[in-house]
């Protein structure tokens, strides 16, 4: 499954878990840190924008090199799907994520606050063993 694949259904599934409207553009590198796409997430008046990071997995030890990355530029995780001590960890270090079935806590400054638990991932996202 492709980086691509993975952000574009999160994002379906966000928008429409959420009743959010929310547009994907390119970032620039910056400080010798590369970007997979910036998001921005509106809701009425409020809004955030966030740079993303693609990963297939969202466990403890692919997540590691990541952390200090995403909580400099107050980035949002999206990945296939997170586990339970990896949602655990971004959680307590106060990083956003995303999972292709729209489970997801992500806030702003922009008053953005969005918590969806729960979702399964859709049966043809599922890999098969």
């Amino acid at each position: 499954m492709l980086e691509s694949d993975i952000l574009h259904t999160a994002v379906e599934n966000l928008e429409r878990l959420a009743k959010v409207k929310v547009s994907l553009g390119e970032v620039a590198p910056k400080n010798g840190h590369a970007w997979d796409a910036q998001l921005e997430i509106r809701a009425g008046a409020a809004s955030g924008q966030f740079k993303v990071e693609v990963k297939k997995n969202g466990h403890p030890a692919a997540l590691v090199g990541l952390l200090d990355k995403l909580t400099e530029a107050n980035g949002l995780l999206v990945a296939r799907q997170i586990s339970g001590p990896g949602r655990e960890l971004l959680e307590t270090r106060g990083i956003n994520y995303l999972d292709m079935a729209g489970n997801c806590l992500i806030r702003s400054e922009g008053g953005i606050f969005l918590q969806i638990k729960g979702e399964s991932l859709p049966a043809e996202f599922k890999e098969v063993k």
